[in-house]
């Protein structure tokens, strides 16, 4: 968990650590803001979770909206 600690604590995309799988997963910069606060205090609640995360949600469904969602289209996964 503190190679996870330190790897999550870039705010940025980036991959973790998956000990149980032998492997390491991407991560968006959400989930690692997620990993980062629930690696803080195991115990947050989820509400406080849900606060603290606001922000980063909002910026990647714009990211996502701005840079995929005309790509997807183009691809047949959304309507066009």
């Amino acid at each position: 968990w503190a190679l996870n600690r330190h790897l999550a604590r870039t705010g940025q995309a980036g991959w973790l650590v998956a000990p149980a799988l032998g492997t390491a997963l991407p991560a968006t910069a959400a989930e690692m803001a997620a990993v980062a606060l629930v690696l803080d205090d195991p115990a947050i609640s989820g509400a406080t979770l849900v606060a603290a995360l606001a922000p980063a949600l909002r910026h990647e469904a714009g990211r996502w909206q701005h840079e995929r969602r005309a790509a997807w289209a183009a691809l047949g996964m959304l309507p066009g």
